[in-house]
């Protein structure tokens, strides 16, 4: 999280469960970012992926895409290229 803040970047969780089961979930994992409920599935859809599916996503201030990963992969190689796209971003 650290890295992240360190460029101005805003994390966001978005899933398609109710706000009811986020909190106690969130509650329970101590989650360090704020998870939205996306019931109607408009984010999903405008990312193109379904219920199913996880996917990190980087965002510029211009609401450019810089970095995806649609397998939801937090192997070593994967984060590191997704701090690595962070890196790039300018405050």
């Amino acid at each position: 999280m650290k890295t992240f803040e360190e460029k101005d970047c805003v994390v966001l969780g978005v899933s398609m469960d109710p706000v009811d089961s986020h909190k106690k979930w969130c509650e329970k994992i101590k989650l360090p970012y704020d998870l939205l409920a996306d019931t109607e599935k408009t984010v999903h859809k405008a990312y193109g992926f379904d219920a199913k599916a996880r996917a990190f996503f980087l965002i510029d201030k211009k609401g450019t895409i810089v970095f995806a990963n649609r397998k939801y992969d937090l192997k070593p190689d994967s984060f590191k290229a997704l701090l690595d796209a962070v890196g790039t971003l300018a405050k």
